[in-house]
């Protein structure tokens, strides 16, 4: 049930616009985007950002930001763009390895 719920959110946040995008390709609910979200997250709480903080600097939802971090979502390029840019942090798509 959960499974469901996470990708009709998933779907109406990315109807709102919200800077997320979906990987059709693949099962929503297994899907990892490569680790970014993993990235994102281990980067955040390393500069101690909370998720509310990151998401309003990129005009988000923290609940959009939440799906990017769990891998349920990626976001969109200008997006990752502006996440890399306050994080000062480069995100390997390959591995979970992140360069701060």
């Amino acid at each position: 049930m959960k499974d469901i719920f996470s990708i009709i959110l998933s779907l109406y946040l990315i109807s709102a616009g919200l800077g997320l995008g979906c990987n059709s390709k693949q099962n929503v609910s297994t899907a990892n985007f490569n680790g970014i979200g993993e990235q994102i997250r281990k980067a955040r709480l390393g500069r101690e950002l909370s998720q509310e903080q990151l998401a309003d600097s990129i005009q988000i939802s923290a609940a959009a930001l939440s799906l990017i971090e769990d891998g349920l979502a990626s976001p969109l390029p200008h997006k990752l763009k502006q996440i890399k840019l306050i994080l000062n942090s480069h995100f390997d798509w390959d591995s979970s390895a992140v360069v701060f």
